[in-house]
């Protein structure tokens, strides 16, 4: 972690080296502000006395937040500027090191009883345990390579093949989402798609699995009030940042990791948390028999999460211990139908397919290689074919799996407010080819972030404070990645992985606390 002190604005960004074996998190801005922002503990801290403020009476307090039980502190620069910085640290619970340089050395080692305060290598006892996924989707594939990087064995379950479900949808967009006041949703994005573009380049290859050539994002001004006349002009903006990848070819990179273990066509019915019979948490099958067994377990299910979780409220063996379960964000399925063609099919079509994808008002995505391998669809396309898709639809609490004709109709006629100058051709010509659809069932929380986090009554180290459990880490939650899987799965396994070593977070803590699984205050 690194911490340049500026009078400018927090900023805050995330470096992956070696391979995401090394981390390095980065913030500029004003120290108190930035020490808040952290969210997780150090090991130790070089803190240079030109970067504190001029009264340094309350950052004795705000390093303590950031510290465990031995974390070492150094104090380095002029200790001119700031004579009474011990008035500071010691009420805080910093302790001078004896033998060292007076006012240099200090070790947080506070007098008083702290729920909050972990031992030095608390945050790494289970690294090099056994970890349980369910879900071998984008969110699940993300949270086992998270895990795997940071020396965990792991243990993929999924009822059927890797990225069958939702994320076996044959391509994505990776844009931004772009507001004027910069909500959270728009910043949650950003650092989204630097987490997942990070990943993108350094497993898959650029060309038959992703690229990243822009997005142009078409924002209708006005639509006919009837929603079948001309439509009002729109403004267009280009996301040179954006571009498209392959979903199902991220998920197989993910769990080719060392250490993951995928063991498909394992439906889980149940979860049996640990109890005085079993110090692990175990997947069961619909006749209870065991599928396999953890000491950490992570839900990625998609909308099959909040099932298991009922169960485990009403059937569990501790369920009194989960009053804040019925409480926790709600899940919903989001049914969505994607259009696709082959250019073969095409003929006069190609010169009005876009060279970049088009976003707004549904999209379209043109050039993309086929890769019958991982979508998982039928036919003798050649691996050099390209393909056209446009969607998707958006339909709450809808599960049905059988392409409708209307929803192919309903994507075409979101072409020309794509693209006003050529979309009605387009729409024409496309409806005259052989068509193709593919469906995926989509899981969304009710304010539409991702939720991520330990699930009430089963984590021992939930919100940061240990309860005294060593055998078993817990049962946690990633899932509700809704429509921008692609740009959460990535972020929301680093934020998991991180909470549960108390790392430095990925993104500022006032951000990360929208995707946590504690906002249950909201519903």
């Amino acid at each position: 972690m690194c911490i340049t002190p500026s009078n400018a604005p927090l900023r805050h960004s995330r470096h992956s080296l070696h391979g995401g074996q090394l981390l390095l998190t980065h913030y500029s801005g004003a120290l108190p502000g930035v020490l808040k922002e952290i969210g997780g503990l150090a090991d130790e801290i070089v803190l240079d006395t030109r970067c504190l403020p001029r009264d340094p009476s309350t950052t004795g307090r705000a390093l303590a937040r950031c510290c465990r039980l031995g974390t070492r502190l150094q104090i380095t620069g002029p200790m001119v500027l700031h004579p009474n910085l011990e008035n500071a640290l010691k009420p805080a619970g910093f302790v001078a090191q004896a033998g060292a340089v007076a006012g240099n050395t200090w070790v947080y080692a506070p007098h008083w009883q702290q729920r909050s305060a972990v031992a030095p290598d608390a945050a790494g006892k289970h690294s090099q345990g056994c970890a349980m996924v369910v879900g071998a989707g984008l969110a699940g594939a993300a949270v086992a390579a998270s895990l795997a990087r940071r020396g965990w064995r792991v243990c993929v379950l999924d009822a059927q093949a890797p990225a069958s479900g939702a994320s076996g949808v044959p391509v994505g967009l990776l844009v931004p989402h772009t507001s004027k006041d910069h909500s959270v949703l728009s910043r949650i994005s950003a650092a989204g798609l630097a987490a997942t573009w990070a990943q993108v380049r350094g497993l898959l290859k650029q060309g038959p699995d992703w690229q990243q050539n822009g997005v142009q994002q078409c924002a209708p001004v006005a639509l006919a009030a009837s929603g079948s006349g001309p439509h009002a002009h729109a403004t267009a903006q280009w996301h040179a940042s954006g571009g498209w990848v392959k979903p199902a070819r991220l998920v197989h990179a993910w769990l080719a990791q060392p250490g993951i273990a995928v063991q498909s066509g394992c439906p889980v019915a149940r979860l049996a948390p640990p109890d005085a019979e079993h110090a692990q948490w175990r997947a069961l099958d619909d006749a209870g028999d065991e599928l396999a067994r953890a000491s950490l377990m992570v839900l990625a299910a998609g909308f099959a999460s909040q099932a298991l979780l009922s169960d485990l409220a009403l059937n569990g063996t501790a369920s009194t211990a989960l009053p804040g379960l019925p409480r926790m964000p709600l899940l919903q399925a989001i049914r969505g139908q994607v259009t696709w063609g082959s250019y073969s099919a095409t003929g006069a079509l190609l010169p009005l397919l876009p060279a970049t994808p088009q976003n707004g008002h549904g999209s379209l995505i043109a050039g993309v290689p086929a890769d019958t391998s991982c979508e998982g669809v039928a036919g003798d396309a050649k691996a050099t074919e390209l393909r056209w898709f446009c969607g998707a639809t958006y339909q709450r609490d809808a599960q049905n799996l059988a392409p409708r004709l209307a929803d192919q109709q309903a994507n075409l006629a979101r072409l020309p407010v794509l693209l006003p100058a050529t979309g009605a051709a387009l729409a024409t010509a496309v409806a005259d080819t052989a068509l193709h659809a593919w469906v995926g069932i989509r899981c969304a929380s009710r304010d539409r972030l991702p939720v991520v986090g330990p699930v009430p009554g089963w984590s021992c180290l939930q919100s940061g404070e240990a309860t005294g459990q060593t055998n078993a880490p817990g049962l946690w939650l990633c899932t509700a990645l809704g429509s921008r899987g692609l740009s959460y799965a990535a972020l929301c396994a680093e934020l998991l992985a991180a909470r549960l070593h108390q790392e430095p977070l990925p993104l500022p803590a006032s951000l990360a606390r929208h995707l946590f699984i504690e906002r249950r205050s909201r519903y």
